[in-house]
C-alpha cells in the first residue's frame, strides 16, 4: 500500500518493516525502520508523520526521524487508520465493541495509552475506511 503526501511531492510505501518515503520526482528518499510489518500508511496533514497499522495495532512514525509510537492498546484488533483534518486525532476501525466501529485517539498518544480514546460510531455493520 502507498499514500501520496498532502502537498503531492512525496509518496510513502509500506514495505515489510520499513516505510519508504520517496519524492515523486524520482530523487533519492529516505527509509523509516518500523518495529513490525507496516500496512496502510496515511500521511498527517502537515506531512511530518505517517500513521500505519502493524499486527492489528496503530502506530505513528515521524518522517524526519525519531521514535515510532504505538497509539492503540494490545489485545484489540484495529486497522484503517487516518488523520483528522487538523492532524490532532487519528480515526481507525476497531473490533473492541464487537462490530468494527470507528474510534478516535489523540495522535500524541504513546506506549498504547490510547489518550482521549472515543468511540465515533456504533452500528451493527462493520465500518469501512474513514476519510477526511
Amino acid at each position: 500500500a502507498f499514500a501520496l503526501s498532502p502537498d503531492g511531492t512525496r509518496i510513502v510505501v509500506a514495505d515489510g518493516r520499513k516505510l519508504l518515503v520517496r519524492p515523486v520526482d524520482g530523487q533519492p528518499g529516505l527509509t523509516v525502520d518500523v518495529p513490525g510489518p507496516a500496512e496502510d500508511p496515511s500521511w498527517s496533514p502537515d506531512g511530518t508523520r505517517v500513521v500505519y497499522t502493524s499486527n492489528y495495532q496503530i502506530y505513528v512514525a515521524p518522517v524526519g526521524g525519531g521514535p515510532v509510537r504505538q497509539l492503540t492498546a494490545n489485545g484489540t484488533v484495529n486497522g484503517d487508520a487516518t488523520w483528522t483534518g487538523e492532524g490532532d486525532w487519528v480515526v481507525f476501525r476497531s473490533n473492541r465493541s464487537g462490530g468494527g466501529d470507528l474510534y478516535a485517539v489523540k495522535g500524541s498518544s504513546s506506549a498504547g495509552s490510547e489518550t482521549g480514546l472515543a468511540q465515533v460510531t456504533s452500528t451493527n455493520e462493520r465500518e469501512t475506511t474513514p476519510a477526511f
